[in-house]
């Protein structure tokens, strides 16, 4: 299993107070990538063999103002969460030769992370324009490959992909915002790609079975408000 789970944070704590001619509170994280892999094979008279490949990348990407801070600026003021590009890729490979043989490869790839940018609750920002962006990039693959020749032979692949990213841009409840002559932009995008693949082969004296499934799954939440 390969799993990638950390945090990227710029913030000001809870209760700040800052004066500035202009404020870039910005978070990134450019290349979140886990990889996980299995190779198996065996030939015997009874044999019965498995592997499964997980791979996983989550953590937190944020920028923001915590509860109750307090920021004065002239100028711009922004507020920047970005994930560039999280990757999970997984691949489980696997053949059999033998009288009685059975093979079954597992592959899960997930890509789950949260990548935020906001003004938490009570917070009260005078400013000349303001700018709250969350962006994340996502992409999950999982391969399956199984191959018998057997006797009698039984064989299954299961390639799970999902990429269910959580992006979010917001303003909390009860924040203050004052701007001047420029405008507020609040932004949450998300790009999600989830393959799967799962393939399979048997040459059989007496008689083969397999079984091959895929499901990839793109979902997740992108908010802005």
């Amino acid at each position: 299993s390969a799993i990638l789970s950390g945090n990227t944070l710029a913030y000001l704590g809870t209760g700040t107070s800052l004066d500035a001619t202009s404020l870039t509170v910005q978070a990134t994280t450019n290349q979140a990538q886990a990889e996980a892999s299995t190779t198996i094979g065996t030939v015997s008279a009874l044999g019965g063999v498995g592997s499964n490949a997980t791979a996983t990348v989550g953590g937190t990407v944020g920028a923001y103002g915590a509860n109750g801070v307090t920021v004065t600026a002239t100028g711009n003021a922004a507020f920047l969460a970005t994930l560039t590009q999280a990757t999970a890729n997984a691949t489980a490979n696997g053949g059999s030769g033998s009288l009685v043989s059975v093979a079954a490869m597992l592959a899960n790839a997930t890509t789950n992370p949260t990548t935020t940018a906001y003004l938490g609750s009570g917070a009260s920002l005078q400013a000349g324009s303001l700018h709250v962006a969350a962006s994340s990039i996502n992409s999950a693959t999982a391969n399956t490959l199984v191959v018998g020749v057997a006797g009698i032979t039984g064989s299954g692949g299961n390639a799970t992909a999902n990429a269910s990213p959580q992006t979010s841009a917001y303003l909390a409840q009860n924040s203050l915002i004052t701007l001047g002559t420029g405008a507020a932009s609040i932004t949450a995008t998300a790009t999600s790609t989830a393959t799967a693949d799962s393939r399979g082969g048997s040459g059989a004296v007496v008689g083969a079975v397999s079984v091959m499934l895929a499901t990839a799954t793109a979902n997740g939440s992108t908010q802005a408000y």
